[in-house]
């Protein structure tokens, strides 16, 4: 029996939210999204798990007799770093993609209708344009895609088998739920929302039809955005107000609230990378491997905003026109393609081999052309 069943019964907690507190669950929506745009509030937003596989009978590659994009060449790459683009069906456009632990996979949302491309390495492998995308949680290192699916209801789908994934129960009236990560087991963490009320769940892969409701102190909320890849979970728990304490809930059922260093006072954990919990907004990370309550770390955020992290610190990241990747070694300018001057980075392999991104003529929303960065080589 699950040790945290009993939590099914918890009161659901009230939404006295403040300023500040839409302003913290606001900012860990739009880092969880990774520069998605958000689903409809209004939409039933549930977790669809694509497995590879099954998306095989739906390749479009692009003719090897023509460029993906003609006329969009890379431009003379940093020393350390080349810019490759990443092939789109039509030549047309997606958002920012994302990139599993490996660097082999990587995922997005098409920008020019409803559907999803996925890429192993630099070959577009599948399209799925049957489901109304409304958010990427990210692609496994099996290339397992995590996404929110707007009304075709929460599913999984895989070559072993094809099931609907029902809402947490216990939860009384209208329930959506969202994800926010997946892992090389192919589980999913997220959210559920419910009358208000937010709870962190874990979808087990082998039993998606019963996902657990994590650990939650009485009379607050919790929001579930990383997931490691051993099935530790992470995100924070919150009054619903004004406090906003990062915190992980561990394989074995126990859950922790991590401290954050002095003159912090709220946080999150926004990914789990190798052994680090990490907390872009705040530039902390924790060590896993260590004390039950382990110690707070800064890390160099280097010169603009972190969007992804690998295991040995570096960062990727920028401020719209210069994106970045910054570890232990220095900080290197990621190079740019010829007539784009703006840059989304969407994820990071664990070696930091590997960024995902999008490239755009000019700011704004709406997509561009994905591409990725190979560092290191």
């Amino acid at each position: 029996m699950n040790p945290l069943q009993e939590l099914l019964d918890v009161d659901a907690p009230g939404t006295e939210l403040t300023a500040e507190g839409l302003v913290r669950i606001g900012r860990a929506r739009v880092r969880r999204r990774r520069n998605a745009i958000a689903g409809v509030a209004t939409a039933l937003v549930l977790v669809v798990t694509i497995g590879a596989a099954a998306l095989a009978g739906v390749r479009s590659p692009v003719p090897d007799d023509r460029p993906a994009h003609p006329g969009r060449t890379p431009s003379a790459p940093a020393p350390s770093c080349r810019a490759e683009v990443l092939p789109v069906p039509g030549n047309g456009e997606t958002l920012a993609p994302v990139v599993d632990p490996t660097g082999h996979w990587a995922a997005a949302r098409l920008a020019d209708g409803p559907g999803v491309a996925v890429w192993h390495d630099s070959e577009l492998v599948a399209v799925r344009r049957d489901i109304a995308v409304t958010a990427l949680a990210g692609i496994a290192a099996n290339g397992t895609v995590a996404l929110d699916g707007a009304s075709q209801g929460a599913m999984i789908i895989t070559t072993e088998f094809d099931q609907i994934m029902t809402r947490p129960t216990g939860l009384a009236g209208d329930v959506r739920s969202e994800g926010s990560a997946v892992n090389a087991a192919r589980d999913v963490a997220g959210t559920a929302t419910f009358d208000g009320g937010r709870r962190a769940v874990l979808w087990p892969f082998r039993d998606p039809g019963r996902p657990v409701l994590l650990a939650t102190p009485a009379q607050h909320g919790s929001v579930a955005l990383a997931l490691g890849a051993d099935g530790t979970a992470g995100g924070y728990v919150t009054d619903n107000k004004t406090v906003f304490q990062p915190y992980l809930w561990r394989p074995d059922s126990t859950a922790v609230a991590l401290r954050l260093p002095g003159g912090d006072t709220n946080g999150s954990v926004d990914a789990i990378v190798g052994r680090w919990a990490v907390d872009f907004g705040n530039g902390v990370r924790w060590p896993l491997d260590g004390a039950a309550d382990p110690e707070p770390q800064r890390f160099d955020r280097g010169p603009g905003r972190v969007g992804a992290i690998a295991a040995d610190g570096t960062v990727a990241g920028g401020n719209g026109t210069s994106p970045y990747l910054a570890g232990p070694r220095g900080a290197v300018r990621l190079p740019a393609l010829e007539g784009f001057g703006y840059y989304t980075v969407g994820g990071l392999s664990e070696d930091a081999r590997v960024v995902a991104g999008m490239a755009m003529p000019h700011g704004g929303p709406g997509g561009g052309t994905p591409l990725r960065w190979i560092c290191g080589e």
